[in-house]
């Protein structure tokens, strides 16, 4: 059977998507990140948020949208979320 329901898609980049979070919204996107092992520290993350750095392996950067579409509640893709990477 298939669903009806429209799956909506985000194509921001991560330092788009991290500005639109609260505090809580962040932290709660670290800690699904950290369970992920995708970084050993919270300034990576913010060093992503801001666009100075990104992650290098592909599977790392297929894990932090898979935690960042939890997070957010839409759809997001590696190559959305870091277009230069």
């Amino acid at each position: 059977m298939q669903s009806n329901e429209n799956i909506l898609t985000n194509t921001k980049s991560f330092p788009e998507i991290w500005q639109t979070l609260s505090s809580d919204e962040k932290d709660n996107l670290c800690i699904l990140i950290f369970q992920r092992k995708c970084c050993k520290s919270r300034q990576a993350i913010r060093q992503w948020g801001a666009g100075n750095r990104t992650p290098r392996n592909p599977i790392v950067r297929d894990a932090i949208a898979i935690a960042v579409s939890k997070a957010i509640g839409q759809k997001c893709y590696s190559h959305t979320l870091f277009p230069n990477a």
